[in-house]
């Protein structure tokens, strides 16, 4: 990637930095979403510690040379930089174990996070090891976590995952999906440079966008207030607006700029309450096949739609102009032009649209019910529901019909 080239040919009304400043980021920390932040690593790094660094991030960007935009600056700043790239797609528990055993060893005074949401969340966990000296399972498992971290910088080179700005660390366990959710948890410094997010291949920014979306809306589902409409609505908004183009053209710049704004806003509202059933989905098929994250709950999107509707109807009549659908009629008619209109997005970006066409066998529908029901049940979705409805839900799924499933 020739980023200085690129660099020079950012839009003049996009070049200056955009920084979020509110209760809760203070001192020393930072959220910032501008092209060329990256470059500035080194002296956010500087102003929270010195000697060691690590970089915690996957072989992908090693392979790549992407990690040397983020060594580089911090060598330059006077860091020596460890680098850890053992960082799988998915990461296990055992990698945030080996991290942080590597953590406590080394004295870093900085942890740095470069890649999609999996090295972010690993590096998050790397740098709660100092003060939390028990073994990564336990915390995984509801032992809370007991204190600070050392100070972590987290840099996204894609655009939907929101890692930068949760509280999360989600890894898996055999085959189960395991989470920490902790204000402990949070990076000090976010630098979102919307240059990085260009070396993504069409697919990944399909995914990841998808994923944006699902938080924005599942946010604002589970929890209606005017916090999670207000990030909802503008991550909606940037979706449908720019996530196409930038599949299409991934030197789009305008379209990288406004993807990493919904990928921020999207987590934000997601914070406040998000986590419905198209994630139940996703985790189940991350689990089962490998399937990327924002891929699963980009398909089960539409279908968690319907089977809400009854009680999110005037939610979905909010969305739908943004979406460019018709917002006339009854707020359950548009509710189902909506889900319809998310589920062609899915397919516009070259994404699987039902669990047929993902290449699920039907004899697993009834597995996967079960598991959607019993290990990953969702009280914050709006309707309850029983192993019935789950069957039913995920039966559409697979048949790729936008159905409403009655109680």
């Amino acid at each position: 990637m020739d980023y200085e080239s690129l660099l020079g040919k950012v839009p003049g009304h996009l070049k200056n930095p955009a920084e979020f400043r509110t209760a809760g980021v203070k001192g020393k920390g930072k959220l910032a979403v501008g092209f060329g932040l990256v470059k500035t690593l080194g002296e956010e790094a500087a102003k929270l510690g010195s000697g060691k660094a690590l970089l915690v991030t996957d072989k992908n960007m090693v392979n790549l040379g992407i990690h040397r935009f983020a060594v580089d600056p911090l060598e330059k700043a006077g860091f020596s930089v460890q680098v850890f790239d053992e960082v799988e797609p998915e990461p296990h528990v055992e990698t945030c174990q080996k991290v942080q055993d590597l953590t406590r060893k080394e004295g870093f005074s900085v942890v740095v996070g470069l890649g999609g949401g999996s090295p972010m969340d690993v590096a998050k966990a790397a740098s709660l090891a100092p003060g939390n000296p028990r073994e990564m399972i336990d915390y995984m498992t509801g032992t809370p976590l007991e204190g600070e971290g050392l100070p972590c910088i987290l840099v996204p080179t894609t655009s939907g995952t929101g890692s930068e700005v949760s509280p999360y660390i989600v890894t898996s366990k055999g085959d189960k999906k395991l989470f920490i959710g902790n204000p402990l948890v949070y990076g000090t410094v976010a630098l979102v440079d919307p240059l990085l997010t260009v070396t993504m291949p069409p697919k990944v920014t399909a995914c990841t966008g998808l994923d944006a979306l699902s938080h924005g809306v599942e946010g604002m589902i589970g929890k209606t207030n005017p916090l999670t409409e207000t990030f909802t609505l503008k991550c909606v908004e940037y979706v449908f607006q720019y996530l196409q183009r930038a599949v299409a053209d991934g030197n789009d710049l305008e379209a990288r700029y406004h993807m990493s704004f919904a990928s921020l806003f999207g987590m934000m509202s997601y914070t406040q309450g998000g986590g419905l059933y198209a994630h139940s989905m996703s985790y189940i098929l991350t689990i089962d096949s490998g399937v990327p994250h924002g891929l699963g709950c980009g398909l089960a999107l539409p279908y968690t739609f319907m089977f809400n509707l009854d009680n999110i109807a005037p939610i979905l009549v909010k969305m739908a102009p943004l979406a460019g659908v018709d917002a006339s009629g009854s707020p359950k008619e548009v509710g189902r032009r909506v889900a319809a209109r998310f589920k062609k997005l899915v397919s516009d970006v070259g994404i699987p649209s039902s669990l047929e066409e993902l290449g699920v066998p039907e004899k697993e529908v009834e597995r996967f019910a079960s598991d959607m029901v019993e290990k990953y049940y969702r009280v914050n979705n709006p309707r309850p529901m029983n192993p019935e409805e789950g069957l039913a839900l995920v039966k559409s799924m697979w048949e790729g019909k936008l159905v409403e499933i009655k109680g």
